[in-house]
Order: C-alpha cells, then structure tokens, then sequence
C-alpha cells in the first residue's frame, strides 16, 4: 500500500499546483497598454456610428482613431483634466462632464463647453443625463434642470419639491441620485431616506406610487431588465422592488459598482474581484459570469455588436469580443487535445500530464516523457495503463511507443500508427482481448485512416503517402498516392464517404478518390499557406491548421468561412484543434478555449471605411469643396481609417489613382495614410474600398486635377502663339505691302512695256499689211494689163476676202489656227493666180484646230519664198507648209524647190535690190518682241537645199508660240 499511498499522494500534490496554474478570463486583447499605463480611465462610449472608441481619463477625452488613441485638446473654460459620463444623443452627438458642474460635446473634433452649473453649494454629487428629445437633464445634490439649447438651466424638481409632494426627506444626508435606461431613455431619481421612486420622461416628473421595500438611507441605482424594474444598492445586500417581486440571488460585493450591459443583463466591477455579468433567472438575479477576477476593473461599455470595453487604472482597455469564449491559461506547455461529442475533453503536455476538463480541470494521469497526442475513444476498448475509459494515449509502456494516430474503423477495430509501424487492432465485445496485426513497418507514420469504399488503410510516412488493404497483413506491396507524377509529404488525413483529404507540407489539400486526384486546394483559390498540419471534417465542413492559422472551407459551396476576431479567436497562435458536436476547441501553447459552432454561421458585416482627411502639401482640405490644383501643389496625402474592431484584423484596403496607374495596390488596416509624393501635372481619380471576408465597402472616390504652370498652360501657348502670329502678321505685311508697291512698280512698267511691244507689233501688223496689198495690188495690175478678165475677177474676189481677213486679224494678237490656215489657202490660191499651173502648194495640219497662234505670223515667210525663190524659178514651182505640234512646242515647216538663197542675192544684186525683204524682217523683229513678252525662245533658221552640188530650194522652220484655249 505504501508505493500506491506516494503515487496517489505525487497525483495529488501535482493536481492542487496545476489547478493553481490554471487561470480562466474571456478571449481578449488590451488597447492602449502602453498609451495608459500611468493613467486613469473613468468612462468608456463606443460610437456605434462611425465605430470610433471614447475614452474619458483622469487626462482628459481620448479617441481611438487611426489606429491610435488620440487626446481632445481642452477648452479654455475647462477645469481641470478628468472627464466621465460619456453619453450620446439621437442625432449621434456624444458628450462628457467633470466632476465641477461642467458638460462638454464633441462638434468638429474638438471639445466645446455647453454648460456650466451656477451654484455656491458645495456639489456632493453631479449628474446629467440626454434625454429621449436630446435636452440635457442635470442632477445635482438638491435640484433636477433642464438645459435649453443657450445653454440656461431651470430647475424642475428640488428637495423643496419633494418634501410638499409628501417625501421624507433627512436634509443633512439627502442627495438626487438618478439613473437612466438606455433603451427608451427614462430617467428613475431618487434621494435620501425617501421610499419613493420619481420617473422624469420629456421633462415630466411623475411621483410612482408605488412603496420602494428596502431598508436603508442609502440611495438604489435602478435597472430594467426583461422589462422588470428593481434598484440595487450599493455597498449593501439590497434590492429594491417596485411592481415586479425580484429576488436577490446572489452576494453583493462591498465596493461593487454596476452600469447597463443589454436589455438582459447589468455587468458588475468590483476594484478586487474583477467583473461579473449579473443577469436574471426566473426573477431572481444571478451571477451569469465572471473573470477578470485580479484585474481592477473602472468601467465598461459594449458596442451593438456585443464587445465589451472595460477600462483599467494603468492598463488600458481590455477588448472581449466574445464574452463566453473563455480563454483557460496554463503555465505548462499543451501538446494535444481531443474532444467527445458531448464536450468531454482531454489535454496533454510537454510534461507529461493528461487532463480531463468537463466544467473544471482534473488532471488524470502524469507519465515519464511527453505526450504528443491524447485521443477520444468513445467505449471499452482497454490497453495497459490507461484506467480512464475514454481516452487513448502515449504511456511509453505496453503494445506501443510514439503514438501518432489512431483511427476507429468501428467500436471494436482500430488502426493505429506509431514511430515504428501502422497497426491494425482488434476486440470483441465481450472478451476486451486485443490483437494486434502490423500492417505496414515503413516506420513513423504520423496519420492513418481508413476509405470503406476501397477498403484501404491509407497512412502517411517519410516517403510519401501509401496504402494498403487491412486484410493483406501478411502482404508486402504498398501503393502509394503521387501528385504530378511525384510522391508527396502529408502531415495529416482525413477519410470523408469516398474521399481522401491529404494536408501536405507543400501543395495544400490534395483530394483522392480511389488513388486518383479530384481535387486540390491551395493558396490560388483561397488558402492562406499551403503548409497544412491538421484538418478534420464535420458537417460538410473542413477545419484546417495551417502556418497562417486557423480556416474552415465548406465542401459543398467551396467557399470559406470567417474565422477570427469577430468569433473570438484573438490570436493566430492556435497550435492545435478538436471538434466536438456544437464546439469547436483551441489549444495554444499555454492555453486552451472553445468557439461555439453555431457563431461560425453568423455572418459579420462589414463595417464602413471612414476617409479622416486629405492633405494637400501637408495642408488639410475640404475635398467636398476643391478639386483643382496647382502644379506646386502635388503632394497628396489621404488619412482613411478602417476602425471596426471585431473585422480590423482581417481587413484589406485596396486603392487606386486612376491617371497615374491603372492597378489596385493593396494596404493592411493597421496603415492610416496613402501618399503621392510628387504628382505630375493631369486628371486624376482616387478610389478606395475595403475588403472583409467576401463582402466589400462602398468605393470612396475623388477627382481632382493638378493644373500645369502658366507657361504650359494652353492658353499661355495660345497667347504666345497669337502674339508670334500678329509679329509674323505685321512683318509679313509690311513685306507684302513692299512686295506689292515693287509689284506695282513693276507691273506699271511690264504695262508699258506691254503697251509698248503692243504698239509695235500693231505698228509692225500696220507696216506689214500695206506691203502685203501693195504686192497684191501689183498682181492685179498684172493680171489687167495681159487683159485676163476672168483671172482678173476671181483675183479680185480672192483679194478682197483676204483684204478681209487682214483687216479683221490685224488687231487681234491670237487667232484660231483654223483661220490662220484658211488665210494660208486664200493667200495661195491668190498667188497661184500670179504664178499659173507651174505652181502648186500643199498645206499640212493634223493637231489640235482650236490651238491658238498669232495672227499672221507664217505669211511673210511664205511671201519670202515665192518672191525670192519661186519666182525666177523655170518650171515647176512648189511649195510645202507643215504645221507640228507637240506639248511644249508649235513648229512651221516651209520648203520650196526655188533657186535658193546664193541665186537670189545675185538676182537681187543685179537688179540693184540690195536690201532684205521688209516683210521678213518685219515678222523677225515681231517674234523677238513675242519672245519678250512670252518669255519663250522663238525664231527662224533656214537652210539651203543642194540636190548634186546645185541648189535645189530653201526650208525654213520657225517656233511659232501658240496658246491653248483652255
């Protein structure tokens, strides 16, 4: 008996000091740690508007904004630096007070003083309230006000008031006490040693009639809880009834102060027992809570989502967002974990220690080494040294060594695996004997399970993930599970109806279904690391632990569900899990808590994402009103803020500047400012959003621009330009009008000279036709004398048609080469006449007939050739006219068979005529005045004709200038 005396008495002695290590208080995480460490907090108010946190302190009001607690500055008139009584009205104003008669509201982020109580007595108590038509009630040591908005108080109610209205009143003791429900904002007064209760709704004082039951001059502060109304008396064990008959079933503590938490419940702060939710119970109050029971608790508030703000002297802000996610702490260090259905859980440690934990901890057993794991087993199935019926654990004694892991194929087999082999285990209700067969000795296989629909044991190892069927014990061969062709490392399985969840080392979730791949989970579609240690299914959803924390994916939607501040897991140090039928339990290194499951389907709403300021050069603006600015004002900095505290942590902000780029950058919440440190001049659009789990905010947006300096601006350019254009204009018409009087002086003379050459050619034209009738003239003289009568009259006809033409060309400068050919033909047929059948002629045009050349320029030419060849000419005279035209040029071929130019002179000589023809010298002086006037190369060239050394005639090739009639 005596060794079992000393392991029983070690047990003990081991179980009282573990007990004393283990502490228990709510999941939670402090604010302002730091900020408050020398500091007193008299009063908290979250504003559930704009989810900003007020801080009342014994140095003065503080926000919580931007990731930090920032301090009002006081007001001139303000005395002194505390502040309490943090209250809000409808319209979301909030409002503060001190302790000397004071009242402050917060307008435009500074403190403003509203009123100022005017007494010279001595204030035992101060008191003020916002009612439900947002006035300011004040409640003083001897009189109730009211505030109109100039900020001038009436009383309303005094102890005066009270004594004639039948109220026994000590008036050395008395004093208005008041307190006020939240939900419809009545206030309940009452003072000294009186047994009644004042109701004080819109300023309306009404007198219950009801007998307050308490015994005591000290004053009740009253609550309405499920619409029952009562008074708790401080420092006393009493409660006041009035209507409803509440029973006290509970102790109250000396000093304990209590302030509204819901509808439900009153949250109690004793400065040495911490904090307790005090709620009611078939009509009698009751403890429904307590922690925080070494803390010094100041105050409490609680937002609309159920987070509970408590304030500290000197230790800031305690945050439970979940007030019954208990957080157990424990010196030691948790190793494993596992939970029954019915929320029987069982713990180990690095030293060796089991624990059961229904209600309060026990501790069970204590062994020689660590224990890794602690598995539920939910019957009789015995192994040696285990006495506690429903668990399974590492001895380091008996059938195994290292256990791993242990899967129940049903209530009699398990598999299990160790650092040595996978095994397979079987009993029979009746005898408990074990037998044991080893399936696989591949060694330290660290999870089995086992698929009924192939009947395989799959279990992972240091080579990869392998299976096997529990009926080949004796079989050697093992498959093993690849991905992309290769083996994988698994940290843990799970076996869901016919598929197997693999969490690797690498690649995330990897899913089989009889050996092949159907599915695979991984940081591209959703997981936050694809390092997995440990998954379990249940209900269709998957729990995952991996490097990043804690997930839950739902298999069916494939999509994943929050999990973090919001359902009270405060921390990623989550080292290990286990999953009852309606909890899902935590284990950290030194700690270990549980989540309710059904908290998990509650979907959290996003909260808004609040645009503090925007700063232009370090200058705040008002962004409603400017949206334009200089080119030097291009520094941009936007304070924003995501303050909601239960999403803060899980909370992405995403922003863009459309003009500068095009993508969305990301920023965590625990960042405040986005800035541009030199933006380059152009149109520019800012928006930002936030991102919760799958919901998102409204995208705040503004659009400025940033104007260009005055030199790059359009209309400098369009200034610069219009000023070059005038200069240019100006110089340009100065030149112009230069150009044009040169232009003019030169016109002028190209007129005179035009004229000039005009009267010359019309005096050559004048010289040149008399010439022309004096030799025709001389032909009918002819003619006369030889007394031809016919030819005489057809000459004279042929004459005056061409006398005609002469008289109507010779004032013309160009005629149609049509009627200069027609003249050509009448002038011939007239010479042919003279010259008689030893004559012929032919005349030669193809080209264009309405080209236009100058009036009788080819027949002095021609009247050349028949007088001066043709005519001493014996026999048959010819004459050949040829008209060529090609694009730039008009040339006339004329050749006759005469007796060329040598016989000529010598006949010109003799005959004593020693001079050129008047007619040819005429048209060479015409063309060289055309020529000018054209400024085009005209001329003649002629060229004897030499047939055997004689002269056989003369050509001559004139470049006549022509003009096209369009």
């Amino acid at each position: 008996m005596k060794p079992f005396l000393k392991i029983l008495t070690l047990h003990l002695i081991v179980a009282l000091n573990c007990l004393n290590s283990f502490a228990q208080n709510p999941a939670y995480f402090v604010l302002g740690e730091k900020q408050f460490s020398n500091t007193d907090i008299y009063t908290l108010l979250y504003d559930d508007y704009t989810d900003i946190l007020y801080v009342g302190t014994n140095d003065g009001l503080y926000a919580y904004s931007q990731n930090r607690f920032v301090r009002f500055k006081n007001t001139d008139k303000q005395i002194g630096n505390s502040l309490f009584d943090l209250r809000q009205d409808s319209k979301g104003v909030v409002y503060c007070s001190n302790l000397n008669g004071q009242v402050f509201k917060i307008e435009e982020q500074e403190l403003k003083l509203v009123y100022t109580i005017n007494t010279d007595q001595v204030l035992r108590s101060f008191q003020y309230f916002i009612d439900i038509d947002n006035t300011i009630i004040i409640v003083t040591t001897n009189d109730v006000r009211v505030v109109d908005f100039r900020g001038k108080d009436s009383i309303i109610l005094n102890l005066e008031k009270l004594e004639s209205a039948g109220h026994q009143i000590n008036r050395s003791t008395a004093y208005f006490i008041a307190s006020q429900q939240p939900s419809n904002k009545d206030i309940y007064l009452t003072s000294g040693n009186s047994k009644k209760l004042i109701l004080l709704r819109k300023q309306h004082v009404e007198y219950l009639t009801n007998t307050v039951t308490y015994q005591s001059e000290l004053t009740p502060q009253y609550f309405k809880l499920n619409r029952k109304l009562f008074g708790l008396v401080e420092r006393k064990q009493l409660i006041a009834n009035l209507k409803d008959d509440i029973k006290l079933g509970l102790e109250l503590k000396l000093k304990e102060k209590f302030s509204y938490l819901n509808d439900s419940a009153v949250i109690g702060l004793d400065p040495k027992n911490g904090a307790r939710i005090i709620g009611l119970k078939n009509d009698t109050l009751v403890q429904q809570q307590h922690f925080f029971d070494k803390e010094f608790l100041s105050t409490a508030a609680v937002n609309n989502k159920g987070t509970l703000f408590l304030g500290t002297f000197g230790n800031g802000i305690f945050v439970v967002p979940h007030k019954k996610v208990i957080r157990h702490t424990y010196d030691g260090l948790f190793l494993g974990i596992a939970a029954s259905l019915d929320n029987e859980v069982y713990l180990s440690s690095r030293s060796g220690e089991v624990y059961k934990y229904q209600k309060e901890l026990q501790l069970i057993d204590k062994v020689r080494a660590n224990v890794d794991a602690v598995f539920y087993r939910p019957n009789n199935f015995k192994f040696k040294q285990i006495t506690e019926a429903n668990i399974l654990y590492d001895t380091y004694s008996g059938d195994y060594g290292g256990l791993k892991d242990v899967y129940w194929i049903d209530s009699n087999t398990l598999l299990m695996s160790d650092f040595a082999h996978v095994a397979l285990w079987e009993t029979t209700d009746q005898s408990f004997v074990l037998e044991k067969k080893v399936i696989s000795r591949i060694g330290r296989c660290a999870s089995v399970v086992w698929s009924a629909t192939d009947s395989l044991a799959y279990y992972t190892t240091k080579i990869g993930v392998l299976s096997k069927p529990i009926t080949s014990v004796e079989s050697l061969e093992e498959d093993t599970l690849f991905y992309e062709g290769k083996a994988f490392i698994a940290n843990d399985l799970v076996s869901v109806n016919d598929k197997i969840f693999c969490a690797t080392s690498e690649h995330g979730i990897l899913v089989y279904k009889k050996k092949e791949l159907i599915a695979q989970f991984s940081k591209k579609n959703g997981l936050l690391s694809n390092r997995i240690k440990k998954i379990e299914v249940q209900d269709s959803i998957l729990y995952l632990l991996g490097n990043e924390g804690l997930q839950l994916l739902d298999l069916k939607t494939k999509e994943f569900i929050g999990l973090g501040v919001a359902e009270g897991l405060i921390t990623d140090g989550v080292t290990n899990f286990s999953l009852s039928q309606d909890k899902l339990w935590l284990l950290e290194k030194h700690a270990f808590y549980t989540i309710e499951l059904s908290t998990l389907k509650t979907k959290n709403l996003i909260s808004k994402l609040s645009i503090d300021s925007i700063l232009v050069n370090d200058n705040a603006i008002d962004h409603r009103e400017r949206s334009s600015f200089s080119y030097q004002e291009n520094k941009m900095g936007i304070y924003f803020d995501y303050r909601n505290i239960e999403s803060k942590s899980e909370t992405v902000i995403q922003y863009t500047l459309e003009g500068f780029y095009d993508e969305w950058k990301t920023v965590e919440t625990m960042e405040n400012l986005i800035e541009f440190q030199s933006l380059p001049v152009g149109q520019y659009q800012f928006k930002i959003k936030a991102f919760y789990r799958s919901q998102e905010t409204e995208t705040f947006e503004y659009s400025f621009s940033i104007s260009p300096p005055y030199w790059k601006t359009w209309w400098f350019y369009s200034l610069v330009i219009a000023v070059l254009l005038a200069i240019v204009f100006l110089v340009t018409r100065h030149q112009f009008r230069l150009l044009q009087k040169k232009n003019k002086e030169a016109l002028e003379k190209q007129e005179l000279k035009t004229n000039l050459l005009d009267s010359e050619l019309k005096a050559l034209r004048s010289q040149m036709n008399p010439h022309f009738i004096f030799n025709s003239l001389n032909s009918i003289q002819g003619l006369i004398l030889q007394e031809d009568t016919d030819a005489s009259y057809d000459y004279i006809v042929l004459f005056a048609n061409l006398v005609r033409s002469v008289l109507n060309y010779s004032n013309k400068e160009f005629i149609p080469i049509d009627k200069e050919l027609e003249f050509l033909e009448v002038y011939l047929q007239l010479e042919k006449l003279r010259f008689g059948d030893d004559f012929s002629y032919t005349i030669n045009y193809t080209g264009n007939r309405e080209l236009m050349v100058p009036s009788l320029i080819v027949q002095p030419f021609i009247e050349n050739a028949l007088v001066h060849g043709l005519l001493h000419k014996k026999g048959l005279k010819t004459l050949s006219i040829t008209f060529e035209h090609s694009d730039d040029e008009l040339k006339c071929t004329i050749i006759d068979n005469g007796v060329g130019r040598k016989r000529a002179q010598e006949i010109q000589e003799r005959q004593g005529q020693l001079h050129e023809s008047f007619a040819l010298g005429a048209i060479k002086k015409r063309l060289e005045i055309l020529g000018a006037a054209l400024d085009v190369e005209l001329g003649f060239v002629t060229t004897d004709l030499y047939e055997n050394d004689a002269a056989s005639g003369t050509r001559i090739e004139v470049v006549i200038p022509f003009k096209n009639p369009f």
